[in-house]
């Protein structure tokens, strides 16, 4: 019978490590190799993890086309990505913590003594819509919802998980920027 012993040590790419292991035979530690691939082969692994792999191409082709197409509007203009990425951040950050008023005070730039107490007003997202309309923020809210990207509760609003998706998109690449 052919045995094969080798070290169990940290594995280390170096000849004194190769030098440590007692291989009485080629064809044992061949014959090991080949049954582990074929284990590999057998449970499909590689096929899984294409399948995944593709999946998850498709649905990040997918989040990273649909901004593009549909563009929140204000007020008739575009709203440009770094003010819809700090319009997600406010609701991931306050996450149905706070009524919708609140939302709509801190983009217009209130400040009240509450909203300081809270940290409201240190918000990225504060004062960024402040010369634009009540109703006109509202109607921007309108459209995150129209395009599942948030959802209104009664208490505010959350992230859909298709709006925490991009939202994870839109972190990346603001924190690759600066």
């Amino acid at each position: 019978m052919e045995t094969t012993v080798v070290s169990n040590e940290e594995i280390e790419l170096s000849l004194p490590y190769f030098s440590k292991w007692n291989v009485e035979s080629h064809t044992a530690l061949f014959q090991t190799m080949e049954a582990y691939v074929a284990l590999l082969n057998e449970s499909g692994i590689h096929q899984q993890l294409d399948g995944f792999s593709s999946m998850y191409k498709q649905e990040l082709n997918q989040i990273q086309k649909e901004p593009v197409e549909v563009p929140i509007m204000v007020q008739k203009k575009p709203l440009s990505s770094l003010s819809f990425y700090k319009l997600l951040e406010l609701i991931e950050l306050l996450q149905d913590s706070q009524t919708q008023e609140v939302y709509f005070q801190v983009v217009e730039g209130q400040s009240t003594n509450s909203m300081r107490q809270k940290g409201l007003t240190n918000l990225h997202a504060h004062d960024l819509l402040n010369n634009v309309k009540r109703k006109h923020i509202i109607t921007v809210f309108d459209q995150l919802q129209h395009l599942n990207l948030i959802t209104k509760n009664s208490r505010g609003f959350t992230l859909t998980p298709k709006g925490r998706r991009i939202y994870q998109l839109l972190t990346a690449k603001h924190a690759s920027a600066s």
